[in-house]
């Protein structure tokens, strides 16, 4: 076997995944809906685990804009 495979991490499929194996996963360029897609860890964005947001008010939403990576979701 080759160097690069033995030094590889093997992800079982019954191994439960932690929130950090999402980050960096979802797309910035997509507003996300929060009764389609809920916090993986409340109160920290999804992509990358910040807990600092920008929000703003329109059209009756509440949109949450994570201010490190800018992955927006509708609350």
């Amino acid at each position: 076997m080759s160097d690069e495979l033995m030094n590889e991490e093997i992800i079982e499929p019954s191994k439960p995944k932690k929130p950090e194996d999402y980050y960096g996963t979802f797309s910035t360029d997509f507003i996300y809906e929060y009764k389609d897609q809920p916090d993986i860890r409340d109160g920290k964005c999804d992509n990358c685990g910040n807990s600092h947001f920008q929000i703003s008010i329109g059209n009756k939403k509440l949109l949450r804009e994570c201010r490190q990576c800018g992955m927006k979701k509708n609350i």
